[in-house]
């Protein structure tokens, strides 16, 4: 792979990835492939596609309007206004990185980066909303590393939600343990397991691939006969959590934890129900 970026030859390297890049590693991880150094001047046409397309400007023949002395003013203080991070709604704010990821393509100040964290830090939605996260004290053993993405997951519960007009009160939360992708599915809390067993073949199995193993609590429905005998025929390990200490499943709690600050952070804002607001989660 040739780019004119020199150094994207280092970005599997890195220490710090953003979220753009975190993406796009985890859909090239399944290519063999190296990267390697190509000047733009010889790589003319890559180079050209690349750039962002430019739209005519608009041209006005006419224009009826009092100017005054100090229209030059209230433009500058319009546009300064525009710029200004405090202009931010509550909705775009989903941490520091990801949000100055958002706003650079279409906003520039100078100390934008700086702006911004120190905005996200004096959100008064977030100091609302979401819980602090101390590092436990203690020592845990840490499962295996997984080797590759989608076959070590996590799986839980986040139940008692308000019920939705299709009868959904429960989200269904499934995370990758080494990209930490997830996947929110809206289900009912008395759903039969015959039924999320499909649902489970279709968003899991269907789009990644069938896991290796999988940690879990000790709810019922990951208990029985038949989410057992299924996990076993599809040749997935089941690796229960000790009963009293959700730690086993940290990655699942962690994530909920996280989604449910950032869900009730949007039905504040938005109004109406939490199923309209999973997608953009």
């Amino acid at each position: 792979m040739f780019t004119d970026h020199k150094s994207l030859q280092h970005i599997l390297d890195q220490k710090e990835l953003n979220v753009r890049q975190r993406h796009w590693l985890e859909l090239l991880i399944d290519y063999d492939y190296e990267i390697r150094y190509h000047p733009g001047k010889a790589n003319v046409v890559a180079d050209a596609l690349s750039k962002k397309e430019r739209d005519q400007p608009l041209r006005v023949r006419a224009l009826v309007m009092t100017i005054s002395l100090d229209l030059p003013k209230k433009i500058l203080k319009a546009k300064t206004k525009g710029r200004k991070p405090k202009n931010l709604k509550a909705e775009d704010v989903g941490g520091s990185d990801k949000m100055y990821q958002d706003m650079k393509q279409l906003y520039w100040w100078p100390n934008i980066k700086a702006d911004i964290a120190i905005y996200v830090s004096k959100c008064l939605m977030c100091l609302k909303i979401k819980a602090e996260h101390q590092k436990p004290s203690g020592l845990l053993v840490q499962p295996e590393i997984p080797q590759w993405k989608w076959d070590n997951i996590t799986m839980d519960f986040f139940t008692k939600l308000p019920r939705m007009p299709r009868g959904y009160d429960t989200i269904w939360v499934i995370v990758d343990r080494l990209t930490k992708s997830e996947h929110f599915l809206s289900i009912r809390e008395n759903d039969p397991m015959d039924k999320l067993a499909k649902l489970y073949l279709k968003e899991v199995v269907t789009r990644h691939r069938i896991p290796v193993s999988i940690i879990c609590n000790r709810d019922p429905r990951f208990t029985s006969n038949v989410w057992r005998s299924f996990q076993k025929a599809m040749g997935t390990r089941l690796d229960m959590s000790t009963p009293y200490h959700s730690q086993t499943n940290g990655q699942s709690k962690r994530t909920i934890q996280t989604f449910e600050d950032v869900l009730c952070a949007c039905v504040i804002d938005f109004g109406n129900g939490w199923e309209r607001h999973l997608p953009l989660i």
